[in-house]
């Protein structure tokens, strides 16, 4: 049985080997009853069970005991079959998805973010692990039995938290780490925050210990490409663009650096580079990673309908505040010495380099002139100070657009690599295979890399010290563009090392039979333009460039709301780049005026969106939402009518009216009864502040009871009073009524001093919120809570209570 797969331990391992192996796709199927009831059914890939979650209804907290045969079973099918009792016919709908992304309650509504369709984007990582785009996603909104008023404002707001756009730009990887640099040391559950989007959405998982049941969230970019011909050892390459949350927002609302210190627009980008293997051969690899971002320090941008660009601004208050913390955080993260490396290429030196690559407009009278005289001054005063005395810092000003203008597209894209090589020589790449044993573990000559979410080990034997960061004035066009050209120069000698051929064989000295281009590393940084298209298989090149081209059109819409511009320059090595360079200007004057309009118009609409997604100022946006909730439990109660059988029933017995499987009951006291009591067991100690009744008549209105009064206590031996003759109003079917429950009633309450309205100074006080002084006596430990229903005075009719 699944306990005793538990108690033997036999159930981990297996747990293990589905996550390795991939026996199963996550499977995610959200029912709602005819009752109203809501239940999460997750079958994950890295179990082999299957979980069901429970939403409650009125405070729309999420509930799983973890017990086999409740909420844990077999299969999906199963965990169906026990909700529904057999009858599909009681499911009023039901969504199927592929993925949990979030959750959240927000007053009377539930929110349930799902992926209802998915891209495979890296399908195969060395050493296993698929990385998928969200190609469709579905909130699911679920109405709580809780009458909270909302502002139009707020009923607003949802709404356009529901619109924010997740389809094709967020990606995730339910088995691996992918929030830092492959291969991560960490395991999936241990993420870097800075990369996390959903990280206030999936706190409602975690908070049950479920927290494998929302995936990881990025946004940004992952895919993917093979090249290789016949006769031709075959490569694949990926490129995954990360986006950090620590300063998110629009063009002109986030740019330069914050309190987090971090920057606008800031992206890390990594470049994978693998060999494919048959099953149970070792996977060689290798990694480039560089940064792309706003220049870290405050400044801004102000955007003047008259003006033809923003007018540039730079605080005249402390401006590098925060610059060196930056900074700092870049050096921690691309420190060898941090990754306890003793293979080649290890940081002997102690200092690590960050290559700041500017492309601003330089010349005078340019608007982005001063950032680039501060982008200088910050980086001499971060020197000065000596606070990072690890960190080697080059900046190199290459103004991009100038270039262009006076010395042409391919001249400019020489002096950028004659920039590039000496600090990306110096730089260098990682490198390393998977090898899918780990009795090859000590005979590892460099860096070891293991965890439970693979069954092998990786060997890391040269790893990257330092980093290149790119920058234009808002980390986009000219940004996207010269990384790629960065980074061609890299990915041909990543697959130099890995023994790809990419020399073309117009190079090939038939005559002698060798290749006329030595074999020496990064050969191609000293190549004209032209020796380099004409030395290289350029196919490759193309598939590489695809990448940029649709990242960049994916970054540039979540910064600006528009595609990339001056594009075509990335397809120069193709087939119709001349085509592409033809319509470039007028696509360029359609992209800026896109980005006019959004800049000016909507984007503080898609600003205050990315703050409710990520959880920000929640306090100004959806005031509903409490910091630290209230855990209001009705679960794995028992609810039972007088007399009481047993506190604690099995939920199958008929006297528990909570259960998974419906029910349709009214119970009818007897008439001669002059009340009714109902017993509440709660399965956790709680403090009771709200008692929740929802009116549903039977054949006749006139039965349902007209006052109540509520004890509680931690014991039915010690009950008190704490709300006697509460009117239950005659109302319409169906309304929610929410009486407040103030606590126990005592002579030192009385005795307190009120924050009573002038208006009415011998007003009853609110003993939970509106009074001063100490609180009185408050029983946070309650087990027990016991209603008693009075009938009407005017009727001898019994008394009806239904299974609300």
């Amino acid at each position: 049985s699944l306990a005793q797969q538990h108690e033997s331990g036999c159930y981990h391992k297996q747990l293990k080997q589905v996550t390795a192996g991939g026996l199963r796709n996550t499977s995610v199927v959200v029912t709602t009853l005819d009752t109203n009831e809501v239940y999460i059914i997750v079958s994950l890939c890295s179990r082999i069970d299957t979980q069901v979650i429970y939403v409650d209804p009125t405070s729309g907290s999420l509930q799983h005991d973890k017990k086999p045969g409740y909420d844990v079973f077999h299969t999906q099918d199963e965990a169906l079959n026990y909700i529904t009792d057999g009858s599909k016919s009681v499911c009023k709908s039901t969504v199927y998805a592929k993925a949990i992304l979030g959750y959240v309650v927000i007053g009377s509504t539930a929110l349930l973010l799902v992926a209802t369709k998915l891209d495979a984007s890296i399908p195969y990582l060395p050493g296993g692990g698929c990385v998928y785009t969200i190609s469709e996603s579905k909130w699911i909104k679920i109405m709580l039995q809780n009458p909270q008023p909302q502002g139009k404002g707020e009923v607003k707001n949802i709404q356009e938290l529901t619109e924010l756009e997740i389809d094709g730009k967020h990606y995730y990887c339910e088995t691996r780490d992918i929030t830092r640099p492959f291969p991560s040391r960490f395991s999936v559950q241990n993420p870097d925050d800075e990369f996390v989007w959903n990280g206030w959405l999936s706190f409602a998982f975690r908070k049950i210990g479920l927290e494998r049941h929302c995936v990881i969230l990025l946004q940004g970019f992952a895919d993917y490409r093979t090249f290789g011909s016949s006769g031709q050892q075959e490569g694949n390459v990926a490129l995954i663009a990360r986006r950090s949350r620590l300063h998110p927002g629009t063009r002109y609302l986030a740019r330069g650096l914050n309190s987090c210190y971090s920057t606008g627009n800031e992206i890390e980008c990594e470049q994978l580079v693998w060999v494919p293997k048959r099953s149970g051969e070792n996977v060689p690899f290798n990694i480039y990673i560089w940064r792309r971002g706003t220049i870290p320090i405050w400044w801004g941008a102000e955007l003047k309908m008259t003006a033809a660009e923003a007018a540039i601004y730079v605080s005249d208050s402390n401006p590098y505040k925060g610059s060196s913390r930056y900074y700092q955080r870049l050096t921690k993260r691309y420190d060898t010495r941090n990754l306890g490396a003793v293979g080649a290429n290890q940081n002997k030196s102690g200092l690590v380099p960050i290559v700041c690559v500017n492309l601003l407009r330089s010349g005078e009278g340019k608007s982005e002139s001063v950032l680039v005289e501060h982008f200088e001054e910050s980086l001499n005063h971060i020197r000065s100070t000596g606070q990072l005395p690890n960190t080697r810092f080059h900046l190199i000003h290459y103004d991009w657009h100038t270039s262009i203008r006076l010395k042409g597209e391919q001249q400019t894209i020489e002096g950028l690599w004659y920039h590039l090589k000496a600090p990306t020589i110096s730089i260098g790449i990682s490198e390393g295979d998977y090898q899918h044993s780990r009795i090859q573990l000590e005979d590892c000559e460099g860096e070891k890399i293991y965890n439970d979410d693979i069954t092998g080990f990786f060997c890391l034997r040269v790893l990257q010290n330092g980093v290149i960061r790119y920058n234009c004035a808002d980390s986009l066009d000219r940004t996207n563009a010269a990384s790629y050209f960065g980074a061609i120069q890299v990915f041909t000698e990543q697959c130099r090392r890995l023994g790809i051929f990419l020399d073309n064989d117009l190079a090939y000295d038939h005559s002698t039979r060798k290749h006329s281009f030595s074999d020496k590393p990064w050969k191609r940084f000293d190549m004209t333009f032209e020796e380099f298209k004409r030395s290289t298989i350029l196919s490759p090149i193309c598939h590489l460039a695809d990448l940029f081209l649709i990242a960049g059109d994916i970054h540039a819409t979540l910064y600006t709301g528009s595609k990339a511009m001056h594009s075509h320059i990335l397809s120069i090595f193709g087939e119709e780049a001349a085509k592409a360079k033809q319509f470039s200007a007028a696509q360029n004057m359609k992209i800026t005026l896109q980005r006019r309009y959004n800049n000016a118009v909507t984007d503080s609409y898609r600003q205050k969106q990315l703050e409710m997604f990520l959880g920000l100022r929640i306090f100004k946006h959806l005031p509903s939402v409490l910091i630290q909730p209230l855990h209001v439990l009705s679960r794995r109660f028992s609810f039972l009518l007088k007399p009481i059988a047993s506190i604690d029933q099995d939920l199958d017995d008929g006297d528990s009216l909570l259960s998974f499987k419906q029910k349709n009951i009214i119970w009818i006291s007897q008439q001669a009864s002059d009340i009714i009591q109902l017993f509440i067991y709660l399965g956790e100690p709680c403090h009771v502040c709200q008692l929740l009744l929802t009116i549903s008549h039977g054949a006749d209105d006139s039965t349902y009871p007209s006052t109540v009064d509520v004890r509680t206590g931690r014991d039915l031996d010690v009950l008190k009073l704490v709300l006697e003759g509460a009117s239950i109003p005659r109302c319409p079917n169906g309304t929610n009524v929410v009486i407040p429950m103030p606590g126990v009633v005592s002579d030192e309450d009385m005795g307190l001093k009120t924050r009573a309205s002038p208006h009415n100074p011998q007003a009853n006080p609110s003993f939970l919120y509106d009074f001063e002084g100490r609180e009185g006596e408050l029983d946070f430990l309650t087990r027990v809570v016991v209603l008693t229903f009075y009938p009407a005075e005017s009727t001898n009719s019994p008394v009806t209570l239904g299974e609300d």
